[in-house]
């Protein structure tokens, strides 16, 4: 017999298709939406959540990001490779993925990973008994036009960004106490990330960089970031910046693993292309 030919192939390939899935896994009816903003998918998808449940058009939504990058002949590895972006060959695979510190050499590449939010109207969750890890309380994005895959080096839309989420959720940039920061380790975007925290934040905040642990899951990471910062609110600790040793900047970079007391909380994602989306989560009692 010929060899059978899978009939899902097309629709695997799909860019809803995980959140066609889950609404047909759930038998949910409302709007099914897809992203496609690469890495700043999640936090956009979060972002958008917000909206609808704020508008009182959905009580309820499942939101967060996805991403799987099967890649048997190494094609998208060599080109993050030829772009540079890459952690350099030959470093010490314990020690290679080292966001904002000056000896980065770029990304440790993730094969992909997924976190999925369950987003809903505050009344809503109270009624079904609903574990509260956090409130979200301001969105904001938008996009640089500058490059499809370099960040403005001056940081200006990034800044206003990050400024309309604060705003947004109704606090001023002191109210601050914790950004997870988008961190992915190379040597231009931790520069001009860790410029604009020190130009809005100063050094308040703790920063924390997810990345440093996980790699970087491109298309999943903003929802991987987000509900990080969901548990540190909720458990009132952060996990460390792992093999920080000599920080670009003097921030308030997490260094340990530990106890930190956090109010309210910044998420952001930056995105070849030039996406920028940035979620405030404030703490609940």
């Amino acid at each position: 017999m010929p060899p059978r030919y899978n009939p899902y192939a097309v629709s695997s390939l799909m860019p809803n298709a995980v959140s066609a899935l889950l609404g047909i896994r759930w038998s949910l009816r409302g709007p099914n939406l897809t992203f496609a903003q690469a890495c700043a998918a999640g936090t956009v998808a979060i972002g958008h959540a917000f909206r609808a449940i704020a508008s009182g058009s959905v009580d309820l939504a499942l939101c967060g990001g996805a991403e799987y990058i099967g890649d048997p002949y190494g094609g998208m590895f060599r080109g993050f490779d030829l772009a540079r972006t890459l952690a350099a060959e030959g470093s010490d695979l314990q020690r290679a993925n080292r966001p904002f510190d000056r000896d980065r050499t770029g990304f440790l590449f993730a094969e992909g990973g997924a976190a999925v939010l369950v987003c809903e109207e505050a009344e809503a969750a109270r009624r079904r008994g609903a574990r509260v890890y956090a409130e979200i309380v301001g969105y904001a994005e938008n996009f640089d036009g500058y490059s499809i895959m370099s960040m403005d080096p001056s940081g200006m839309r990034i800044a206003d960004m990050v400024a309309a989420a604060v705003q947004d959720a109704g606090c001023t940039p002191g109210d601050v106490d914790y950004i997870n920061a988008h961190g992915t380790g190379t040597a231009v975007n931790d520069e001009i990330e860790s410029s604009v925290i020190d130009r809005l934040f100063g050094t308040k905040p703790f920063v924390a960089a997810t990345k440093s642990l996980t790699g970087h899951c491109i298309g999943a990471s903003g929802g991987i970031e987000a509900a990080v910062t969901a548990l540190s609110l909720a458990h009132q600790a952060s996990h460390a910046c792992r093999n920080l040793e000599n920080p670009i900047r003097d921030l308030r970079f997490v260094r340990e693993a530990g106890p930190c007391q956090i109010d309210t909380a910044v998420t952001q994602s930056f995105a070849f292309g030039g996406h920028n989306a940035a979620v405030v989560m404030k703490r609940t009692d």
